[in-house]
């Protein structure tokens, strides 16, 4: 990778308290809803599913980069440092 994406020393981290509503499991997000993480390294306290509706990124997973394009489906663990860039 060309450090275009660099990760930075602090990494912020979404807890499911910030998202799900008390007694809800699962949370469906449309953008641009929480697009203050979108360019942004972050990770979670859960287990995100990611489907491409539309559009191309590139995400970073773990200091590597992968291309995401419309059809493209993402499984991101707890704890991983990610981010999608437009």
């Amino acid at each position: 990778m060309d450090n275009r994406f660099p990760i930075p020393d602090e990494i912020p981290v979404i807890t499911e308290s910030q998202i799900f509503r008390p007694g809800e499991n699962v949370y469906v997000q449309f953008p641009p809803q929480y697009s203050d993480f979108v360019g942004v390294i972050h990770k979670h306290t859960f287990i995100e599913i990611v489907y491409i509706v539309s559009g191309s990124a590139t995400h970073i997973v773990n200091n590597r980069e992968v291309s995401a394009s419309k059809g493209d489906l993402f499984i991101i663990n707890y704890d991983t440092p990610h981010a999608f860039f437009p």
